[in-house]
């Protein structure tokens, strides 16, 4: 079984309500403290992610500016191809430690 720590967070009603509001589109409805959970690990992730979402921009750019070479466009794929692999990991380790399977 997992360790778990306890704390206290203060916040306002406001932020109370965008966390009920986002929970209540989730398709199990999570408790507060577990919609904050995984607002976190998303936010985590995302921040992880970020730079790859700008390398596939910037990547996009240039396919739209024509003048790739070859070389160049397959290896501008596969550091997109291995980012998707590293995120779909991610998102199946968050899953799994949700208990939410498909």
């Amino acid at each position: 079984m997992k360790k778990t720590e306890n704390f206290n967070m203060r916040v306002s009603p406001e932020f109370t309500a965008t966390i009920d509001d986002w929970r209540r589109h989730q398709r199990d409805i999570p408790a507060r403290a577990e919609a904050i959970r995984r607002l976190v690990e998303l936010a985590l992730l995302a921040e992880e992610t970020l730079p790859v979402a700008i390398q596939v921009s910037d990547f996009l750019k240039k396919i739209e500016g024509g003048g790739l070479l070859e070389d160049a466009l397959k290896a501008e794929a596969k550091v997109i191809v291995d980012a998707i692999g590293r995120l779909e990991k991610a998102l199946q380790a968050i899953h799994g430690a949700q208990g939410l399977t498909d």
